[in-house]
């Protein structure tokens, strides 16, 4: 086969351009959009100069020249690899009958471009752990001080949207597409008592402060509340007009919030199962919804862009509007209340002082898809999840990152694909 020179050089344009642009540690959009309009410009010229036949060369091409960058030793920026996959394997896929087999699938999920994009990252009530949640289908343990694996891996039959401890940090549950939260034994990896089912994949399940409710939330438009003994429903399921993507019990376990894609979060009565108050109005879904510590306070995250504090009655205003250039993923306060961190995809997370009446940010730069960011129990530090496949962790007052010269491999990131095997 013969591709013109033209072609050729265009070939080379990209490939120059993807090796650049993977030794940006934190590329900025401009630069992103750069390397795809040079990928594209050499695709379309090869494209148009081969025979009609070859059906996945332009693809091909494409996933060559970002996987030979990454093979001379540079990581491909978080938002190359979605473009390959998307162009790439879909390609592949939409072709040929048969799926790539188990091994292929076990092997790609730890590879620089697979859909393994951690979706949530949280502290252990005492600080020294964190556990991350992936679309790989697993959610994991990691020492908080080394970045060193703890333990088993905890393995779902779906993508692992969410993670996190109870009060005493014996257990974790996790919320995954399979259509089921599950609770673990935080040290064993081994779960513990029965499934919790609803009929569309689980967003998030958090723990009361007493540990003994879980609160899930689904696509199935629901929220419920379930005995974290037993496994069995408590009391009424809490009913959206769209999927439900976030869900969690006040410090005092009276009442619960949850986020809907229908542009509202909402209060309910964890006893009775009735709604509390107005519900709290964005002008896209609501992603995350949380409870001050103290309980007087609300914040919410939107795809509309903002966060916003809430009286908890709904019968009030947002107090506060915080600004990202992009939808937001989640929002959390400080142990103390002073403070809100932000998730968004503008590839930042933001730590913003409410003491003031224009609240001040310090701005975390990860350069991928922020998709949460959570206080340690001291408020000393941020964890961070991210679409790149790293949970990472800043000082929440600098935004420094943080690195760990005890571990020469953590660099400030836990990577969900650690080759070291549970």
């Amino acid at each position: 086969m013969n591709i013109p020179w033209t072609a050729l050089n265009y070939l080379i344009a990209s490939c120059v351009a993807v090796t650049m642009a993977a030794s940006i540690p934190h590329p900025t959009q401009a630069q992103l959009v750069a390397l795809d309009l040079v990928s594209a410009v050499a695709i379309g010229s090869v494209a148009l100069q081969v025979p009609l036949g070859i059906k996945f060369l332009p693809a091909t091409l494409k996933a060559v020249a970002v996987l030979g960058a990454s093979a001379i030793g540079f990581q491909a920026p978080s938002h190359v690899g979605p473009i390959v996959r998307a162009v790439f394997y879909t390609s592949l896929q939409q072709k040929m009958s048969a799926g790539p087999s188990a091994t292929d699938r076990n092997t790609d999920a730890c590879r620089p471009f697979a859909s393994g994009k951690v979706t949530s990252a949280a502290f252990s009530p005492d600080g020294t752990r964190i556990v991350t949640a992936s679309a790989d289908g697993t959610a994991r343990l990691w020492d908080a001080r080394t970045g060193e694996p703890i333990g088993k891996t905890l393995r779902q039959d779906g993508p692992v949207r969410a993670a996190t401890f109870d009060a005493t940090g014996e257990r974790v549950v996790t919320a995954s597409d399979d259509k089921t939260a599950r609770i673990w034994d935080a040290r064993t990896g081994e779960p513990i008592g029965k499934t919790l089912h609803h009929d569309g994949p689980v967003w998030a399940a958090t723990f009361d402060a007493k540990g003994e409710r879980v609160v899930t939330a689904s696509t199935d438009k629901t929220a419920r509340i379930w005995d974290a003994r037993t496994g069995e429903p408590i009391g009424r399921t809490l009913h959206h007009d769209g999927p439900v993507l976030a869900a969690t019990f006040d410090a005092n376990g009276e009442r619960v919030i949850t986020a809907s894609e229908d542009k509202t979060a909402r209060i309910w009565n964890a006893r009775t199962g009735e709604p509390v108050g107005q519900p709290l109005q964005h002008n896209g879904s609501v992603t995350s919804a949380a409870f001050s510590p103290d309980g007087t306070r609300i914040v919410t995250a939107s795809a509309d862009g903002t966060a916003r504090l809430w009286d908890p009655s709904g019968s009030t205003p947002a107090a506060m509007v915080l600004r990202h250039s992009a939808p937001l993923s989640a929002a959390a306060f400080s142990p103390d209340g002073r403070r809100v961190v932000t998730a968004s995809l503008d590839g930042t997370a933001r730590v913003w002082d409410l003491s003031g009446l224009t609240p001040g940010a310090i701005m975390l730069s990860l350069g991928g898809s922020v998709t949460s960011a959570a206080f340690s129990p001291d408020g000393t530090r941020i964890v961070t999840a991210s679409a790149d496949g790293t949970a990472r962790l800043w000082d929440a007052r600098t935004g420094a990152a943080i690195s760990q010269p005890a571990a020469p491999g953590w660099a400030s990131a836990l990577s969900q694909c650690n080759p070291q095997k549970s």
